[in-house]
């Protein structure tokens, strides 16, 4: 039997923030933090992390900062998996559309979509030809945007369609590689999934009953994984929309989910600090990466490319830094309680993960060898057969009750637009567009 050992690599400050959501291209890792710049690092150098390496490399440079791309920082960012369009969504309001101009290099604006409603949409989610565009609402909708059509400034611009749903926050969403599904998670712990072709709800699954703040279709379409306050990871099979296991370990609210490219293996980010590594196959955490008690908002895995043999994942924190973990495979017994690796070894795998922080954290960004980004489409782009033949047996479903009774946190009396601030206008020595990462999530 073998097992993940993971060697965490740290790039200093790169962002000054908070960084609260990462995407990745083929070619590209980008980062949203509490700041108003977004950034955009190279994932095609084909440098390798050597853990033995006295010298802190990079193997992700920096090749573009968007200046003043949300005013007040920017909150969720996805990417179309075909690596010409990615989208973000700022605390002022504006979602964004971005685009990269056949045989360029640099990012620009597309358009933005504007609401008479401001700060209506939150969440989410390109389709993987980057057609389409879904985007949560405080109230529970899903619409879903042509986003040929998001082209300048767009002020109510109109839907290809809107999913409805009891009318709780919207707090994540998903679109699934084939292009046939999407999913939303909600404050409430309800999970939804939609027919695209139909535009109508497929399954309204049960289990978790906290709010849900990621989930996440695997690459061959079979699963969905949710998670959020209630600190397990529920899987779903997408046809029968039953729940078909449970995955505990972590000790706090579960931040964010990502598949590696097979479907073999699901990566998780906590607010505990910790990511782990999950085996669909064993139905257990089979690594536990920890170096920081500081919230994990963002874990990706990257894709796989010619100069990278193994797989390799991002993932982001609180005060701006970047982890980069190496591992490889070594004959041992698992530590089937945590997965923890009791001596970390080099390896060429890359799983990394980004850290953002007016909360308090440590601005560094880490990765670490093991993790990477699977892509989705809209009209369906040849679903991979990876996760097909896993079998996922007797969970029973998640207990508890009760529900987070506020979101957002408003520590000031200030009105923005005749609605509560939800974050204060000062904070550690930052002006406006930097707050605390728990008044926020």
């Amino acid at each position: 039997m073998s097992k993940q050992f993971l060697q965490t690599h740290t790039i200093s400050s790169a962002h000054i923030t908070d960084i609260f959501s990462l995407a990745v291209t083929p070619t590209a890792l980008i980062s949203a933090s509490g700041s108003s710049s977004i950034r955009i690092h190279t994932t095609a150098t084909g440098t390798q992390i050597h853990a033995d390496s006295a010298v802190e490399e990079n193997p992700f440079p920096l090749v573009q900062t968007i200046e003043k791309a949300h005013a007040l920082g920017c909150h969720h960012v996805c990417a179309a998996a075909e690596g010409k369009v990615f989208a973000t969504s700022g605390f002022e309001g504006d979602v964004k559309v971005w685009e990269v101009k056949e045989g360029g290099e640099e990012w620009t604006l597309r358009g933005t979509l504007k609401d008479d409603k401001v700060g209506e949409h939150w969440a989410l989610a390109l389709s993987p030809d980057g057609l389409f565009l879904a985007a949560t609402t405080y109230d529970g909708r899903v619409n879903v945007y042509d986003t040929s059509k998001i082209i300048g400034e767009i002020k109510n611009a109109p839907k290809v369609v809107q999913f409805e749903t009891k009318g709780s926050f919207g707090m994540c969403v998903d679109i699934s590689p084939n292009g046939e599904m999407t999913a939303s998670g909600h404050q409430n712990g309800s999970v939804y999934i939609f027919n695209n072709a139909t535009k109508r709800l497929a399954h309204s699954l049960s289990g978790l009953v906290k709010p849900v703040r990621v989930v996440a279709f695997s690459p061959a379409n079979k699963y969905l994984a949710a998670a959020g306050d209630a600190r397990l990871i529920a899987l779903y099979d997408t046809q029968s929309g039953k729940q078909v296991a449970n995955l505990t370990g972590h000790s706090s609210w579960i931040m964010s989910l990502s598949w590696n490219w097979s479907g073999e293996y699901l990566l998780s980010g906590s607010y505990d600090g910790k990511a782990k590594i999950w085996s669909l196959d064993r139905r257990e955490c089979v690594a536990t990466q920890t170096e920081s008690e500081k919230c994990l908002w963002a874990v990706k895995w990257l894709p796989k490319s010619a100069s990278a043999r193994n797989e390799r994942s991002i993932s982001g924190r609180m005060r701006g830094w970047w982890d980069i973990t190496s591992s490889r495979q070594r004959s041992a017994s698992p530590d089937r309680a945590s997965g923890r690796a009791k001596k970390p070894k080099a390896g060429r795998d890359l799983f990394a993960r980004i850290n953002g922080g007016s909360g308090g954290g440590d601005g560094r960004l880490r990765q670490d060898d093991q993790v990477a980004a699977e892509g989705f489409s809209f009209k369906g782009a040849g679903a991979k057969k990876a996760d097909s033949d896993f079998s996922i047996r007797g969970a029973s479903a998640a207990k508890g009750s009760g529900l987070a009774r506020e979101l957002f946190p408003v520590k000031t009396g200030v009105q923005v637009n005749g609605k509560p601030d939800l974050f204060e206008g000062r904070l550690g020595g930052r002006s406006n567009g930097r707050r605390r990462a728990e008044d926020l999530f």
